[in-house]
């Protein structure tokens, strides 16, 4: 199987002036701590920009408001982008990235 991970856009910092330039689209994203993939989500309807600053500001939990670095993609089914971003994932690490065991 090929892996698509990880998601193909650049990594910011997960901070306020970077969270300001992603866009309100459809797609997925990969959450950071350290270097490593902490969490993987999607935003449809909310999209990207919102999804992702509720992370920010600790909405989802203290698990993802540690993240240090974001990568998004747009995509027009984020919701299975995250699943097969999960499942790579849990493939090549035997292991969902810890933030997404408590979803």
């Amino acid at each position: 199987m090929h892996f698509n991970m990880p998601i193909s856009g650049k990594r910011s910092p997960f901070q306020t002036a970077d969270l300001n330039k992603v866009p309100e689209d459809n797609g997925v994203f990969q959450l950071l701590s350290s270097g490593k993939t902490i969490y993987f989500g999607y935003a449809d309807e909310a999209g990207l920009k919102s999804k992702i600053r509720e992370h920010y500001t600790g909405k989802h939990g203290s698990c993802t408001k540690i993240a240090t670095g974001f990568k998004y993609e747009v995509h027009e089914d984020p919701q299975a982008r995250c699943e097969q971003l999960l499942k790579e994932y849990e493939k090549k690490f035997g292991i969902v990235p810890r933030c997404n065991l408590s979803d």
